[in-house]
């Protein structure tokens, strides 16, 4: 039987004053002379994100929505190289908890989708390196919540770099340095300009990915219009997990 639920990504259109991403640049946090005034600052604006996040959920329930894609903007400078002495949990631990039990007591199904520059595929080692440092952020924000990391991160393959074929391979290569815990939060999208649903299916299988569907990609970048005939094949990369998702 399959189960239809709607969602939507971070942003509610009904519940006014909700930013779940606000945010400060780097440019703005040196402009506070006193550093530990800054990094306060940057906590408030996290637990403003997170008591937003509360919010936007609590209206979700109450219109019988269950699905949501959680900002990745939820905390702003957490991996900038001039803040890595904050221990940005610590003050945002029983937020990031109470969400967690609201998420778990409601089984609301939530994942995030990483930012355009996380790109595993990347040529260059400091663009990997970069990426897994953000992909570990949010593993360490669903653990923070209590939620099992596992299959919660949607990520698109990456870029082409003009050779579409060695591109796929430098995934599978770049793979083996990403962190098992890490990997296993992982799922592929098809996306609507590089790589089509055969490409991610390629992948998944290969690397024991699960795979998320975008309907609205494949109508726009496809090698066959026809993606019921791989429909099996795609529901088949979620057998270890919980069931797979179709946008």
């Amino acid at each position: 039987m399959t189960i239809v639920r709607l969602g939507y990504v971070a942003m509610s259109m009904q519940v006014k004053n909700t930013s779940p991403s606000k945010t400060m640049t780097f440019t703005q946090f040196e402009k506070i002379v006193d550093r530990e005034a800054a990094i306060r600052k940057l906590e408030r604006i996290a637990l403003t994100n997170l008591h937003n996040t509360s919010r936007i959920l609590k209206h979700n329930i109450a219109s019988d929505i269950y699905f949501y894609r959680l900002t990745s903007r939820l905390i702003p400078l957490a991996n900038h190289e001039a803040l890595l002495d904050w221990n940005y949990m610590k003050p945002l631990g029983e937020s990031l908890k109470e969400l967690g039990d609201f998420v778990q007591k409601h089984q609301i199904r939530v994942d995030f989708h990483p930012d355009h520059f996380v790109l595993i595929n990347s040529p260059k080692e400091e663009v990997l390196k970069n990426s897994v440092k953000t992909l570990k952020l949010h593993y360490l924000l669903l653990k923070g919540m209590g939620i099992d990391p596992q299959h919660r991160c949607v990520l698109h393959i990456g870029g082409k770099y003009k050779e579409a074929d060695k591109a796929l391979e430098r995934f599978v290569d770049n793979w083996m340095m990403v962190p098992s815990p890490i990997q296993k939060m992982i799922m592929l999208e098809n996306d609507d300009t590089s790589f089509t649903l055969e490409d991610n299916l390629y992948l998944c299988e290969k690397l024991g990915i699960p795979l998320v569907f975008d309907y609205h990609h494949h109508l726009v970048h496809h090698k066959n219009k026809d993606w019921e005939s791989n429909w099996e094949r795609v529901v088949k990369t979620w057998e270890y997990s919980i069931p797979p998702h179709c946008r």
